[in-house]
């Protein structure tokens, strides 16, 4: 009994060799898409983790540029109203020097006589020197001795 039972086993046992290694064979299939399967699932953490690098440099260029933006259009507002200011001040300087040329449009100018203390017909004359056109005020000024002002050799004849 014992052949016979060394005879069926042989058999039985062949045929579990056979499926232990196609069980073997499918578990190192099995283990070899695992290995991809886990080699792919790095991959993705690893672009997820290069796509959220690149997010927060994005933001972080996103807030930078924001601030720069504020910070343009404060100075812009600033340099408005500057200017609005500037332009309200230029017309009221406007304003009040078209009152002025139109008040000194009718004033009537004062005498020849009190502005030189002499008339103007004096002055007219060929031949006179300098001091003769001069006014006393002006004579007695230390500006009028100057070289600016020669004084004109007077003629003897």
């Amino acid at each position: 009994m014992c052949a016979e039972e060394n005879n069926s086993s042989a058999p039985d046992s062949s045929r579990g060799t056979e499926e232990l290694a196609r069980a073997l064979e499918e578990l190192r299939e099995a283990n070899g898409r695992l290995v991809t399967a886990g080699i792919r699932l790095q991959e993705l953490a690893d672009q997820a983790e290069t796509a959220r690098h690149q997010a927060e440099a994005a933001r972080a260029e996103a807030e930078a540029a924001a601030t720069d933006n504020a910070r343009l259009y404060q100075n812009a507002q600033l340099e408005i109203e500057r200017r609005t200011r500037a332009e309200q001040a230029l017309r009221e300087v406007s304003q009040r020097f078209q009152a002025l040329v139109e008040a000194s449009a009718r004033l009537k100018p004062p005498p020849w006589t009190a502005l030189y203390g002499r008339e103007y017909r004096d002055d007219l004359g060929i031949g006179q020197d300098v001091e003769a056109f001069v006014s006393p005020v002006v004579r007695a000024s230390t500006l009028f001795n100057l070289p600016l002002f020669p004084k004109q050799k007077k003629n003897v004849a």
